[in-house]
């Protein structure tokens, strides 16, 4: 993009990188890398486009907050920041559901590698009959192409994590005080809040904004989105993956 290097969140980008260089445990025996990229790009394309699908790769995200770009790969982190009744500085607005239009169950897509002649192929779609059966029983699929993953395993280790991120649907909204300054995009609060019933529950801050209110004090407006462990979890569970490929002669 043409930013300036001190635009960039080197520290943030360093513990990313280190989450795609851990060693995922395979169902066939074995380890890969949990994330990496392969693949190339044509020059024409915006590079919002590139960069959302680079970022794809790794199940991530990618912000500019406080002056710098961070990304943030896809794993879970414990909780930063503590937070309770005695920060908020407004009501909390609560979305208990996401739409049916945009709820899926189900997420299939497309990858390239040595499994498929580098040919994009689909890899075997990640399904939930506990979620299909929460949707009355319709399969509703998701497609996300991966242009940039080259197996298999790695593939179905992302649409799993796009499934079940999606199934954590409750949403809040509110300001807080001061003590939400040091956030910022991608980072796991826990908050505690009787009235809701939360115990040290845990949210994601999607969306972090900052200034004045009413009584001219310094205020945080923050979007938080449930998250838990269970999104990341992985137990070599991917499927094998099976190319029905015809043998032509030379």
């Amino acid at each position: 993009l043409g930013v300036a290097g001190t635009e960039i969140n080197n520290t943030i980008f360093s513990a990313a990188a280190n989450v795609c260089d851990e060693n995922i445990t395979l169902s066939a025996g074995g380890t890969e890398k949990r994330y990496t990229v392969n693949g190339s790009f044509v020059t024409s394309l915006p590079p919002d486009d590139v960069i959302t699908d680079l970022t794809a790769s790794m199940a991530g995200t990618i912000f500019y907050s406080q002056g710098q770009w961070g990304v943030k790969a896809g794993e879970f982190t414990s909780s930063v920041l503590a937070l309770t009744e005695d920060d908020l500085r407004s009501n909390l607005q609560v979305n208990t559901r996401n739409s049916r239009r945009d709820n899926f169950n189900a997420v299939s897509g497309m990858f390239a590698g040595p499994e498929t002649d580098y040919q994009p192929t689909d890899f075997p779609p990640i399904t939930s009959t506990t979620f299909e059966t929460v949707d009355g029983g319709e399969r509703v699929v998701q497609d996300i192409p991966l242009p940039f993953t080259s197996t298999s395993s790695m593939a179905q280790r992302i649409a799993k994590i796009a499934l079940y991120k999606q199934r954590e649907q409750l949403t809040l909204s509110g300001t807080f005080g001061l003590r939400a300054l040091q956030l910022q995009i991608g980072d796991v609060v826990s908050i505690t809040n009787t009235r809701l019933g939360f115990s040290s529950k845990t949210f994601d801050v999607a969306d972090w904004s900052f200034g004045f209110g009413t009584d001219k004090n310094l205020e945080v407006t923050m979007t938080l989105r449930e998250i838990s462990s269970a999104v990341y979890d992985w137990n070599a569970e991917e499927t094998a993956f099976e190319l029905n490929a015809t043998t032509l002669p030379s």
